[in-house]
This record gives structure tokens, C-alpha cells and sequence, in this order.
């Protein structure tokens, strides 16, 4: 018995040491001696679940829990391997059989809450993490833990829209032991969706400027590695505000570029090009309407294509984008170990379908996984990010001096940046199956809710003033509070009579939203903000589209479109030509017919373009000869 004590006490040194193999040979030797060991088996367990042997470590923990079920640390340990496997419900039975066993148990009680909070029980969590510091009030796990959950509940008041509680959260929880400093200024994310009027937008950017520059003198510690949570990124709403982003997207930039390696890959590729497009969750559809077409039909012989996409994504992918010689490279797990798959994919070149949209999508270019790097029309205007080289556009949209709202250097195409597949016109539909007016113009707004800028109100107003029969038609989204703004705005601005010739839908599935619009008489853009996709959608039906052109390729898009198609005499160039635009398609039958022709008569210019694919072949070969 002796022997078997001292080895056992061997083991455990050797454990502790950080010696797992050593400790793996000394548990097995105690158990070759005494199988019903129940420590050996528990502590080899442990190192089983180190050596990321999950079967094998489950199974010993299980078996010393059979053999003594009386220990609260056995069953704390294998609560948190369960943990540690994202098996929350069982890790949860775990710590509260320790709990049953030691009340007093700090480890157990901070281990719990910890998994109350990522089992999404915010109140649970914080009572047992609670426990746990008035047990031990220096304890490093419940601190770390309650920190983050003051962090998720910021997160969670983020959503509802009540910032000013958020922000309060924010600043609790980066004051916490255990909390980040970079938390203090996550409130520089945030941005209404819809604002009551102009002068709270000029407000926000006000304070918005103010906040960044505090944040650039602060000297923040920051990991890159944990920067998708931790940081702070500018809105994706910050483009709706009729404002050029350049200088304030680069002003957050620059608050993180220097935390992150700088080890720019080297071109060293002979042959051919290896050009691969990143896409992350939630853009798939975009990518391949406006990316799959290009993707099919780019030469082989002079590049190869890999496409960089969440694993989940990649089947779908696959059905939809005819080549059977795309490279696709799934990315999933933490954000370093997706940062050094795009770079292990060894791309001459990355196209980013959307910079900013979330925090990966804003931080990824920023690890400099390829040697040049671009972006185009879905990031919405530049990003503001230096390891941003190119901003691929077109000749159509943007004006002389389009440079000088970029951070990237401009490289415009003689062909819209986008192949597009014309959509079949949805039959046999009747305004009546939306419950719309059976006679009159129908003006569709078939926007985010974030485009409708407080600057739209008056032209609205002055339409429906002018226009006794005709109806408009907005599409909000699913942002009750934004919903809310907008529609207390629109009140306010337009009156309530006004008001009742304004019907509001919700967000549509796709074929929903292509029957309403095949009944629209129009499309009408917001002032600050164009049509893209929307555009393509009515043009393919022959609706017209009434914008307004501006200096910025997200104002001028549509334009853009239009002047491919070589009707320069519809895009407006001030609100009085807009609100008579909208008018004489609305009133004038002839008039509208006419335009309704034309365009019908040119969208097969916008529609499977085939010159923006030699167009995509000279941007890559250009810029990476220049390299």
C-alpha cells in the first residue's frame, strides 16, 4: 500500500510540474497495480483532457466518479472538461453536485456561474459568481467572469437600442479586475439606426470624434488575437448620414493597426495568380449574386481561384457556383486560427466582399494574410484600413476627384464592379395581394431602415402634397426601436393626415419582395444613399428609379448604373429635380411608358455583363504587377 501511495505521489508532483507524460506513465503504473484507484483514474483523466484525448478523458473521469462519487473536486474537475466541450447542461449538473457536497466550494460556485452565463441566465450567473468572490473576494476566474457578464448584458442593452444603459455597463465592466480596458470605449460602435433629425446626427459624429480622440491617448493594451470582442469598430450605419467616413474610419484604424504583426507577405508566385474572395457569415447571398458569375468565368490559365468562407457555407457554394476547379478554404474556430488559414491559403491577392460589417470582417485585412489587398462597392465607401491597398469601382460612378474619399488608392472599372443575373418577373400578381391601393402611383422606399435619412422627409412631404392619388411604400426592418423613430418622425414631419397614405411593410423574403416591387410604380432612393441591388431588381423590370447624385460612390451608385445603361438624363443632380422627377413618372402615363421602355430596351448592358470579368482580370493583373 505504501508503494502505491508513493507512486501515486509521484504522479501527482510530476502533474503539477507540468510533466503530462511522465504523470500519464506513473497513473497508469498506480492502476496496473490498484484498478480501483479512483484518483488515478480522475487525475489521469485530466491529462487525457490536456492532451485534448476527449473520449479517453470523459470515460476516466466517469469511471472515478463511480468509484467515488463523495469528492466535490472530482466533480467540479469534470464539470469543467464538460465545459471545456461546450457540454453545458451536464457541466451545469457537475458543479452543482460539488456545490451539494462542499457549499463553500468558491471554485465550484465561479465555475457555475460561468456556465449559467454561457448558457444565456444572466441572473444565475451573477448570484453564484457573487458567491464565489464572497467566499474568496480576490478569486481571478469569478472577477474575469463577472466582468464579462456586466460586458454581455452592455452587449445585450446594445440591441435594444439603449445605449446611454449600455454604455454605463461598458464602463462598469472595464473597471472590473478581470475586465479590459478596450471596454471602456465599446460605446464608439454604437449608432442609431434612424435618428429624429438631422441635427442628433450632427451631435454623434461630434461626440464620435471626441470619443476617438480620448481612445487614441489612452495607449490601450490591446491583443489583436482578442480584438473581434474586445474592440470597438466604427457603425456600419455611420455611411446612411450623407457624410464622407474617410477620416473617422481612419481614425479607428489607426487606434489598432500597430497591435497587429506587421508581416506583409512577399509576391513570389510565377504563373499564375492565385486570387481568393473572403466572404463571412451572413453575406453568402450578396457574394454570389454580385461575385459568382466573375468567379465562373476569370481565366484559368492566368489565376486560380480560392474562395475563403465559413465552413458551413461551403456546400452551398458549391451548388451555387458552377467551377469544379474553386480552391475553398473553410474558416472557423478563434479568430488567430482563422487569421492564419487565410494566410496558410497563400493568395497573391484578397478581395473582401464587406470590410466592417462585424468585427471579424473589420479586423481580418488587418492581420495582412496576402500581399495586396482590395475591396469594392459592399464595403459601402472605404474602409479607412492601411492594409487596405485598392478600392475596386467604376469609371460609371465615381466622379474626378473620387480619390479623395478613400483611404485605398481607387482603381476604377470601364464596367460595373458586379455581374448580375437578370431575375424572371414574378406572375400573376395583383397590388391587391399586399392590400394596396387599387389605382394611383405607389413610390417604393425598398431600403434598410438606417437609409432614411432625416433630409428624405421633406421630399416625401412634398410628393405626396403634389400628388393627391399617388401612395408610398416603405420596407422596415426588424429594429423595433428604430421602426419606432422613424415612424414618430415621419408624424411629425409629414402630419398625420399625410401619414395615412404611407404603408409600411416589414422586411420581405426575396420572391415576397420582387412581387411588391413588379406592382411599384417607381423606386425612390433615399437623398444620402442610392440603391445598389435594388437597383438592378427594378431595372430588370423596367421600373425607373428616382436618386439623387452625389460625390460619394455610395450616393452614386444607381447613377453609376443608369450611365452604363446610357440614360444620363435620369439621375437628378438636385431635390427639386428630384420631387419632379418622382412626380411627372407618377402623373405623366406617357412619360413613365417611355422611361419604362428605354430601360427595358438597355438592361441587357447591366445584366451578365461580360466586359466586367476581362475588367476584374486587368485590376488583378495590374496591381499585381505593379507589386
Amino acid at each position: 500500500m505504501n508503494d502505491i501511495a508513493d507512486l501515486y505521489q509521484q504522479a501527482l508532483a510530476k502533474h503539477r510540474n507540468g510533466d503530462v507524460s511522465g504523470a500519464e506513465q506513473e497513473y497508469k503504473a498506480v492502476l496496473n497495480i490498484a484498478p480501483d484507484h479512483a484518483g488515478a483514474w480522475h487525475f489521469l483523466g485530466l491529462v487525457f483532457h490536456l492532451q485534448q484525448r476527449s473520449d479517453l478523458a470523459l470515460g476516466h473521469l466517469e469511471t472515478s466518479l463511480k468509484l467515488c462519487d463523495s469528492k466535490a473536486t472530482f466533480h467540479n474537475n469534470y464539470g469543467v472538461v464538460l465545459k471545456d466541450l461546450h457540454r453545458f447542461v451536464p457541466a451545469r449538473s457537475a458543479f452543482q453536485r460539488a456545490l451539494e457536497l462542499d457549499p463553500e466550494y468558491a471554485d465550484a460556485h465561479a465555475n457555475l456561474g460561468h456556465v449559467h452565463l454561457l448558457l444565456n441566465a444572466p441572473e444565475d450567473a451573477e448570484i453564484s459568481l457573487r458567491k464565489a468572490l464572497a467566499l474568496q473576494p480576490q478569486h481571478p476566474d469569478a472577477q474575469r467572469h463577472l466582468a464579462e457578464l456586466k460586458f454581455r448584458q452592455g452587449n445585450h442593452l446594445v440591441e435594444k437600442e439603449d445605449f446611454a444603459a449600455a454604455n454605463r455597463m461598458f464602463q462598469e465592466a472595464s473597471m472590473m479586475s478581470g475586465g479590459k480596458p478596450s471596454w471602456k470605449f465599446k460605446s464608439l460602435s454604437f449608432c442609431p439606426t434612424v435618428f429624429p433629425d438631422e441635427r442628433m446626427i450632427a451631435r454623434y459624429w461630434e461626440r464620435l470624434g471626441e470619443g476617438l480622440e480620448i481612445a487614441q491617448q489612452a495607449d490601450l493594451p490591446l491583443d489583436w488575437r482578442t480584438l473581434p470582442t474586445d474592440g470597438f469598430i466604427p457603425s456600419f450605419h455611420l455611411p446612411h448620414h450623407g457624410r464622407c467616413c474617410k477620416d473617422i474610419r481612419r481614425q479607428f484604424a489607426e487606434i489598432f493597426a500597430s497591435c497587429f504583426p506587421q508581416n506583409r507577405p512577399v509576391l513570389k508566385r510565377k504563373g499564375r495568380y492565385r486570387i481568393g474572395f473572403h466572404v463571412f457569415h451572413g453575406h453568402e447571398g450578396g457574394f454570389i449574386r454580385g461575385s459568382g458569375g466573375i468567379i465562373e468565368r476569370l481565366d484559368r490559365k492566368r489565376f486560380d481561384v480560392v474562395i475563403l468562407c465559413p465552413k458551413q457555407a461551403v456546400n452551398h457554394f458549391r451548388s451555387e457556383i458552377h467551377s469544379d476547379d474553386v480552391t475553398y478554404v473553410p474558416l472557423d474556430g478563434p479568430f488567430e486560427a482563422v487569421a492564419q488559414r487565410t494566410r496558410d491559403a497563400a493568395c497573391d491577392l484578397i478581395y473582401y466582399r464587406k470590410v466592417g460589417s462585424d468585427p471579424w470582417s473589420y479586423f481580418l485585412p488587418f492581420t495582412r494574410p496576402a500581399p495586396i489587398q482590395c475591396t469594392s462597392y459592399g464595403t459601402h465607401g472605404t474602409s479607412g484600413v492601411s492594409a487596405i491597398d485598392y478600392f475596386l469601382s467604376s469609371s460609371f460612378v465615381e466622379p474626378k476627384n473620387g480619390q479623395d474619399y478613400y483611404t485605398e488608392k481607387l482603381f476604377c472599372l470601364e464596367a460595373m464592379p458586379t455581374f448580375q443575373h437578370c431575375p424572371p418577373p414574378p406572375e400573376n400578381v395583383q397590388r391587391s395581394e399586399f392590400n394596396l391601393p387599387s389605382s394611383g402611383p405607389l413610390y417604393f422606399c425598398p431600403h434598410r431602415t438606417s437609409k432614411y435619412h432625416p433630409s428624405f422627409d421633406p421630399l416625401l412631404k412634398e410628393i405626396l402634397d403634389r400628388d393627391s392619388s399617388g401612395h408610398f411604400i416603405l420596407l422596415t426592418g426588424r429594429d423595433p426601436r428604430g421602426n419606432e423613430v422613424l415612424h414618430e418622425r415621419l408624424r411629425r414631419n409629414l402630419g398625420s393626415d399625410l401619414l395615412k397614405r404611407v404603408q409600411f411593410f416589414p422586411a420581405l423574403p426575396y420572391d415576397q419582395y420582387l412581387r411588391l416591387l413588379s406592382v411599384s410604380t417607381m423606386i425612390l432612393d433615399s437623398p444620402v444613399y442610392a440603391g445598389g441591388l435594388t437597383s438592378f431588381d427594378a431595372f430588370a423590370y423596367g421600373i425607373p428609379e428616382v436618386t439623387l447624385s452625389g460625390p460619394l460612390h455610395i450616393q452614386n451608385f444607381a447613377t453609376g448604373i443608369y450611365r452604363r445603361m446610357g440614360l444620363d438624363d435620369l439621375p437628378c443632380r438636385t431635390s427639386a429635380d428630384y420631387v419632379e422627377l418622382a412626380l411627372r413618372l407618377g402623373k405623366e402615363t406617357e412619360y413613365r411608358l417611355d422611361v419604362h421602355q428605354r430601360i427595358l430596351e438597355r438592361n441587357h448592358l447591366i445584366f451578365e455583363d461580360v466586359d466586367t470579368v476581362p475588367e476584374h482580370e486587368r485590376f488583378f493583373e495590374t496591381v499585381l504587377s505593379r507589386s
